[in-house]
C-alpha cells in the first residue's frame, strides 16, 4: 500500500467547514473497544499531554456515525517531526458519507490546537480521504509506505 503524507498549511484553511445541524459534535477519549485504542490510550496517558489521544466524533440520533482520532507524534510516525501531531484513523458510516463529516472533524481538531503542526497519512487509493484533507488545507509533501508499524518516506515531493 502506497501512502501520501500530508502536512497542514494553515494559510490554505477555509474559514469554516459546515455540516448539517442534525449532527452533534463530541470530543472524548477514544472507546477502549480495540487493541489499537487500548495501546494508544496507554502510550498517550504515560508519555503525552496536550492533546494526548482524543477522538472527535459526529453523532446522529445518539449514534457515532463518524470519528477521527488525534495523537501526538509516536516513534513509528517517522514522517512527523518532533512536536507534530497525527490525525487518523478516521471513519464515516457508509450512509453518512458525502456530507463533509471527515473534513469538518479535521477542521475542529486543527482549530482546537492552533499552536500545533498537523500531519496525516492517506492511502493513495482513498480518493475521498484525500479530498477531505485537501479541503481543510493539508498539502502533500511525501510519498511512502507502511513497514510493520512504521511509516516510511520513500520520496519527498518538490514544492
Amino acid at each position: 500500500m502506497s501512502l501520501v503524507y500530508f502536512k497542514l498549511d494553515r494559510t490554505s484553511m477555509p474559514a469554516e467547514v459546515p455540516v448539517d445541524d442534525c449532527y452533534e459534535l463530541c470530543v472524548c477519549r477514544p472507546r477502549l473497544n480495540s487493541f489499537h485504542n487500548i495501546m494508544w490510550s496507554i502510550i498517550a496517558g504515560v508519555f503525552f499531554r496536550y492533546p494526548g489521544f482524543l477522538e472527535y466524533q459526529y453523532r446522529y440520533q445518539g449514534k457515532v456515525v463518524a470519528y477521527l482520532q488525534v495523537i501526538n507524534k509516536l516513534p513509528f510516525f517517522r514522517y512527523i517531526p518532533k512536536g507534530g501531531v497525527h490525525t487518523g484513523p478516521a471513519y464515516t458510516a457508509p450512509e453518512h458519507r458525502g456530507h463533509g463529516l471527515h473534513p469538518a472533524l479535521l477542521f475542529h481538531i486543527v482549530s482546537d490546537f492552533a499552536d500545533k503542526d498537523f500531519y496525516n497519512a492517506v492511502d493513495e487509493s482513498n480518493v475521498a480521504s484525500i479530498k477531505g484533507v485537501v479541503r481543510v488545507g493539508y498539502k502533500p509533501f511525501a510519498i511512502g509506505h507502511k513497514a510493520g508499524k512504521s511509516y516510511v518516506v520513500d520520496k519527498f515531493l518538490d514544492k
